[in-house]
């Protein structure tokens, strides 16, 4: 149903009589009785402060906005082009190729649990050991690739052949492994500007790879970020206030 946009004007002998004193919206129809002293009409562009000459609405000139409104409106875009900077992503070639890796806030929450488990794996992983008991998500380092326990019990008496790819399990007398790996967003843009976004395997040294670069992306939006409200508020004139912008 259309919602109707309409001018509350007081009408009252108070010293706001004759003025637009809110904007409301009805649902299809504005009702017959406004509230004593009150009169409602229908408007697209009536504002707050608006006249009414008894047959139709007055635009009033509306005062120009102070230099701090206009700095704390500055700063709001400011922060919100800096979040979406964020978001957008930054670059990694810790997987051979150059990668853009989105930074949601999920995706940074998902990168920074990735980052601590994959130092958690390396720092503790042993090495593979014949008739041994494991335990539940232990770690082994072997021949360079990282594999963690998904089912506890002892190993055999030899070694199993080692998968490597992702998600495909290996019996180990009765204990079963699997490369140990996380999963990261990734996306690409193609040349009509659609974003396609994509959850990408990470070993525990790929995802340390990515950790830096994050680091350093973060960082430099948030430098940026912090300059800029600096210079919005060190400004003394409206249009000083207005010409800083995210780059």
């Amino acid at each position: 149903m259309t919602m109707i946009r309409t001018a509350v004007i007081d009408v009252s002998s108070a010293a706001t009589a004759n003025q637009v004193i809110n904007i409301v919206e009805f649902d299809g129809t504005i009702p017959s009785e406004p509230l004593t002293g009150q009169l409602w009409v229908a408007s697209d562009t009536a504002r707050i402060g608006d006249g009414w000459s008894g047959s139709a609405i007055v635009p009033q000139a509306q005062p120009e906005p102070s230099l701090a409104q206009v700095q704390a409106g500055q700063i709001d875009t400011i922060k919100s082009a800096c979040a979406t900077a964020i978001a957008t992503g930054f670059s990694s070639t810790a997987l051979g190729s150059t990668n853009t890796y989105t930074l949601t806030s999920t995706d940074q929450i998902n990168l920074q649990n990735a980052y601590l488990a994959a130092q958690q794996a390396m720092n503790g992983a042993g090495a593979w050991t014949a008739k041994t008991a494991t335990t539940l998500y232990q770690v082994i380092l072997v021949n360079g690739s990282y594999y963690i326990c998904m089912q506890a019990g002892t190993t055999g008496a030899s070694a199993p052949t080692w998968p490597t790819p992702f998600q495909v399990d290996v019996a180990d007398g009765g204990a079963v492994w699997a490369l140990a790996g996380w999963q990261l967003s990734t996306s690409v843009t193609d040349a009509q500007g659609n974003v396609t976004t994509t959850n990408l395997w990470h070993t525990p040294a790929q995802v340390v790879a990515v950790w830096t670069p994050y680091l350093n992306f973060i960082a430099t939006a948030r430098a940026k970020c912090t300059a800029l409200i600096a210079a919005i508020n060190a400004a003394t004139t409206v249009a000083a206030a207005l010409a800083v912008v995210w780059p």
